[in-house]
């Protein structure tokens, strides 16, 4: 997921993660999993090894990493990278981060051809936001863009 967003392909990114069928995380959810399975075929037999597997769990990581944008960039979360990717099919996104210095949050949504971005940093942390066009370093503080 994480070299077909930043190679380009973010939208074939987001088809392989939200689609329902077999071989998916979705089919996975369409069968009322509630962990990731080590396999992606049903099966409830012998052959399933575990349906509590943390393999395929990297999903999880790339959509706080890639959708919402929050990378730690420095030890101790000093600085952190705003960098999210827009698929075509999601018009917004939203996650939190819980850090040692406080909360760091990110909210973008897609509205009548706009995209708003709000990031919001705790005090005593920097955040380099790259979103679009925008390329700027920004404090503690809640901080709104129009991309």
């Amino acid at each position: 997921m994480e070299m077909l967003a930043e190679y380009g392909y973010i939208d074939t990114a987001w088809d392989l993660v939200t689609r329902e069928t077999y071989p998916s995380w979705g089919f996975m959810m369409q069968h009322e999993a509630t962990t990731v399975w080590e396999r992606f075929e049903l099966k409830k037999d012998p052959g399933m090894n575990s349906h509590c597997h943390p393999m395929y769990g990297a999903v999880g990581k790339w959509l706080y990493s890639h959708i919402a944008g929050i990378v730690p960039v420095s030890p101790g979360f000093r600085e952190v990278l705003i960098r999210p990717y827009f698929p075509e099919r999601l018009s917004s996104a939203q996650a939190t981060v819980v850090t040692c210095r406080g909360d760091v949050s990110v909210r973008w949504h897609k509205s009548y051809g706009q995209l708003r971005l709000q990031v919001t940093i705790p005090n005593g942390m920097s955040a380099r936001i790259e979103a679009g066009a925008v390329r700027e370093t920004v404090g503690g503080g809640t901080h709104r863009l129009l991309l």
